[in-house]
């Protein structure tokens, strides 16, 4: 077979491999967008290779963090064959093809994913991240920008997002 399969029965990925296919295809896409007709040009131009550029870009830089991540042995081997690995990386993908990225989100989920994969600040068995960059998906970019500015940063952002989620759903069950 291969590779050895998981705990769970599947094959385990490698983060870097998924980044680096998703920006090919997204190269490809723009390639074919340039080589449409104009009237069909006319209708993508503006929203899609926005979008894409932005994605693309983002996930070069993002499998670079993560590739130094791995290096440093910040995150370990097997964290990539894990359920939490695989659903926070589809969580982050989905963001970046279904809705209209921008920085301040795109920091914030990348930060909540790493945290998670360092395995510093929860479990790789727990729901929590994957929850969480839901949660943070949904949120404005004025929303992140506000939590920003008073943590100086995104990482501390997404701390402060997540600790203000977490009590907000507690009061909510009081």
């Amino acid at each position: 077979m291969g590779e050895e399969e998981t705990q769970q029965g599947k094959f385990p990925i490698k983060v870097p491999d998924v980044l680096d296919r998703t920006i090919t295809r997204l190269l490809e896409g723009l390639a074919g967008i340039v080589s449409s007709k104009r009237d069909e040009l006319a209708l993508s131009i503006g929203h899609i290779i926005l979008q894409r550029l932005t994605a693309g870009r983002f996930l070069e830089a993002f499998s670079k963090e993560w590739k130094d991540y791995r290096e440093k042995g910040r995150i370990e081997d097997d964290y990539e064959s894990t359920e939490q690995c695989r659903s926070c990386l589809q969580e982050l993908l989905d963001f970046l093809d279904k809705d209209l990225p921008d920085e301040q989100r795109l920091n914030v989920l990348k930060q909540i994913f790493l945290v998670a994969a360092t395995e510093e600040a929860s479990t790789r068995d727990g729901h929590l991240p994957l929850q969480y960059m839901q949660i943070a998906r949904k949120l404005t970019a004025g929303e992140v920008w506000m939590g920003c500015l008073g943590c100086r940063g995104p990482r501390k952002a997404a701390e402060l997002i997540i600790r203000a989620l977490v009590s907000q759903q507690n009061f909510r069950q009081r």
